[in-house]
């Protein structure tokens, strides 16, 4: 029987979903690619973690990397990671950069030389092809965005305002866009790091670490690109 362990970090709005716990570690399967969506878990000693891989970026160097949440790698002590339970997709620590001002993280994706870049969207219905960044947010807009574990939900963004003092960098140090659920199960245990979409899954909007039933919280671009020190606009879509 697997006793599992879970993880919160509250905030204002919302709960940091997490999940931990003991697991055997081991995976067969063919090599699904690094899509948003896809699941991400980190392995330790008699423990393990989820979390949900957000999209992927060329970056002004042309190197390909993955963005997440940063918890997702400082919860528990861990050695080695996979994507969608694929020995083909795995990294290490060598390939993880934490923002220190944003609950935002990095993963190399070509770390170890077995990730290709993928330009595509899990979604409730299959894989979705990236066409773009959306970088306009607005109070009323309509996003949608999916976990690893709830999958796909949608909602109405209702406000940016400073990010909760309990994610990584303190009360205020990036700005973070309020979003009320309308449709699906909002964030789960597991969900975190999710990608954040429009309704018709082809641009990207950001990232969301912390959330719950009613609410998400999540960072835009230029709340990524100014969290891990990239000028705003530097980030280019993988398509």
């Amino acid at each position: 029987m697997t006793r599992r362990r879970r993880i919160a970090v509250a905030s204002v709005l919302a709960v940091v979903v997490l999940i931990a716990g003991t697991a055997a570690v081991g995976a067969s399967g063919a090599t699904r690619g690094w899509h948003g969506g896809s699941r991400i878990t980190t392995h330790g000693y008699n423990t393990w973690a989820d979390c949900t891989l957000g999209f992927q970026a060329y970056w002004p160097d042309d190197t390909v990397k993955g963005f997440t949440a940063a918890h997702c790698f400082t919860a528990i002590n861990w050695s080695w990671g996979n994507v969608d339970a694929t020995t083909g997709n795995w990294f290490t620590w060598a390939d993880v950069g934490l923002s220190p001002v944003a609950d935002v993280a990095t993963v190399n994706l070509g770390g170890q030389g077995t990730a290709a870049a993928s330009g595509h969207l899990w979604s409730d219905v299959g894989l979705r092809q990236i066409g773009g960044f959306q970088r306009t947010i607005t109070p009323g807009q309509l996003l949608c965005w999916h976990g690893s574990v709830s999958g796909d939900s949608c909602g109405t963004v209702v406000r940016s305002w400073p990010q909760p003092s309990n994610l990584r960098g303190g009360l205020g140090a990036a700005r973070m866009w309020e979003v009320r659920v309308t449709w699906g199960r909002g964030l789960m245990f597991g969900d975190s790091g999710a990608v954040v979409y429009d309704p018709a899954w082809t641009l990207v909007a950001g990232i969301t670490p912390a959330g719950g039933p009613e609410t998400i919280m999540f960072y835009d671009l230029t709340a990524i690109e100014t969290a891990v020190g990239l000028p705003v606009g530097a980030l280019r879509p993988v398509t």
